[in-house]
């Protein structure tokens, strides 16, 4: 990051360290660093997964334009992770941990996506999410059923995980509910 592009930002204290999941297959690092826009400190945490098989989608984005025009460029183009992929890395999370998944946030994304963006997702989901599953080498095992034990388990995960969410996060209380809705979503509109 010793790049000058003259921009006003500067950044230092690098800092790189392996991504502390145990569970994961792939390899993933962790970037911290120090930022600074003229006296203005700020610090940034990067998050780099590396392995993943995805078809990145290529967005323009417009910036924020001043009295006076653009303050940099008017737009940067970035290539982006395709929510598709984002919904079948979260689905191998959940089936490939099961019930011993205590990250509560796969199930409520995936609800999330589904209620917000179900209908939008593209028609090719089914081989997407086929796709991330056979990269990482697990088996699809749908639709998504748990032993009464361990959704008693996954319940009580869920318990303590809506806790801690804001009030105005509607989410069901029932993680069954949450399971089943996934397990629907898929059966509507994937072959798999």
């Amino acid at each position: 990051i010793n790049n000058d592009i003259k921009d006003g930002f500067n950044f230092n204290k690098i800092k790189i360290e392996n991504i502390p999941h145990p569970h994961m297959k792939y390899p993933g690092k962790r970037v911290h660093l120090v930022g600074y826009f003229g006296k203005t400190r700020f610090k940034v945490t990067i998050d780099l997964a590396f392995g993943d098989l995805i078809d990145p989608l290529n967005m323009s984005l417009p910036l924020t334009h001043g009295k006076k025009g653009a303050l940099f460029e008017s737009s940067i183009s970035l290539s982006c992770y395709p929510i598709e992929f984002i919904f079948a890395e979260k689905l191998h999370a959940m089936v490939d941990r099961g019930r011993y998944n205590s990250r509560m946030k796969d199930f409520h994304d995936l609800y999330s996506m589904i209620l917000q963006k179900g209908d939008q997702l593209s028609s090719n989901i089914g081989n997407i999410i086929k796709t991330v599953f056979n990269h990482r080498e697990t088996e699809i095992k749908l639709p998504i059923i748990f032993s009464s034990q361990a959704i008693e388990d996954l319940q009580s995960f869920w318990n303590r995980y809506l806790q801690g969410l804001k009030k105005d996060h509607k989410m069901p209380i029932n993680l069954k509910n949450i399971i089943q809705i996934i397990n629907d979503w898929l059966s509507k509109n994937t072959k798999l």
